[in-house]
């Protein structure tokens, strides 16, 4: 039913639009649309990652609680479309341990591309991101750079020699490549 609603903002693949578009439209959307977010701070991604989960194990993990508790807020069933990053029997595999796993799910590839719902999903979740990364940034006392890049691993180094290995995991995965590269 909000589907002129979306298209008159503009809504589309979060990947298309820049972190200002996402910051100007994320809380109109979140305002109007019923949804859910779930963040995993960096910590608890690092104890997941420790006990052996791999980044689809723990979307797949994120995902099923996300739509539960979303399908909980509504008064009539709807469809669940999923941007498919792996193949549906893995995913449900990964669930195979959780009390409660949602399964009426339709996977697409590019699922932004397919349906505005999911670009709408898209962007309140980058904006959720983007809230979350000015929160760390002002516990750190830094301006945080997103991303992999090179400025991003300057960042980390320095923040490494600064204040030591401890006051990494509250803001960063540990198990990335700009760490592991940079032998911190």
């Amino acid at each position: 039913t909000d589907i002129a609603f979306l298209e008159s903002l503009g809504v589309k693949e979060s990947k298309a639009m820049t972190d200002t578009m996402i910051s100007k439209i994320g809380p109109i959307l979140a305002n109007r649309l019923i949804h859910s977010i779930l963040i995993l701070n960096p910590e608890k991604y690092n104890e997941m990652v420790r006990k052996g989960y791999n980044m689809n194990k723990i979307k797949a993990y994120l995902h099923n609680h996300a739509i539960i508790k979303t399908s909980e807020k509504l008064t009539e069933k709807v469809p669940v479309i999923l941007d498919q990053f792996c193949e549906p029997p893995i995913y449900f595999n990964y669930l195979k341990t959780e009390k409660l796993i949602y399964r009426d799910i339709n996977f697409y590839t590019k699922a932004e591309s397919v349906h505005i719902s999911v670009a709408a999903a898209s962007i309140i979740a980058r904006y959720a991101f983007l809230a979350k990364m000015q929160q760390f940034s002002k516990f750190i006392g830094l301006n945080l750079l997103k991303g992999a890049g090179s400025e991003v691993d300057k960042q980390l180094v320095e923040i490494y020699k600064s204040r030591g290995y401890q006051a990494l995991p509250p803001i960063t995965k540990l198990n990335f490549k700009n760490l592991t590269k940079n032998h911190i």
